[in-house]
């Protein structure tokens, strides 16, 4: 963190800085219905229990999120030994999709959700 930034949140402690990312153990809404996705510590991505590529899981995602997508969301599972390099794969695959979905219908919420490591 750069200290400009960090010096901006101690002198503004009210204010939060919203970056874009999913948030950490954030818990489903009630009325929001996701679709579960787990990354596991080989770096392979499973829907269902079936391992997917990224461009399987992307089209898979994209099919799940096309009708009604503000009442949608992903919900991703990863392991404590996935790669990091994995894990910015698929949070940049779901910022692709959701990308995707503004450019065609309009202002679309991200639900993004990040489970507890396993």
């Amino acid at each position: 963190m750069s200290s400009l930034l960090a010096f901006y949140r101690i002198a503004s402690p009210m204010t939060s800085l919203n970056f874009g990312l999913p948030e950490f153990g954030k818990t489903t809404a009630s009325n929001i219905q996701t679709i579960k996705v787990e990354l596991d510590k080989d770096s392979k991505l499973k829907i269902d229990n079936n391992t997917l590529t990224m461009g399987e899981a992307r089209q898979r995602i994209h099919e799940f999120l096309l009708i009604e997508p503000n009442l949608k969301g992903i919900e991703l599972t990863t392991f404590r030994d996935t790669p990091y390099t994995s894990y910015l794969e698929v949070i940049e695959m779901f910022n692709s999709v959701y990308s995707d979905l503004n450019k065609n219908m309009g202002n679309v919420s991200k639900n993004i959700i990040i489970n507890d490591l396993k």
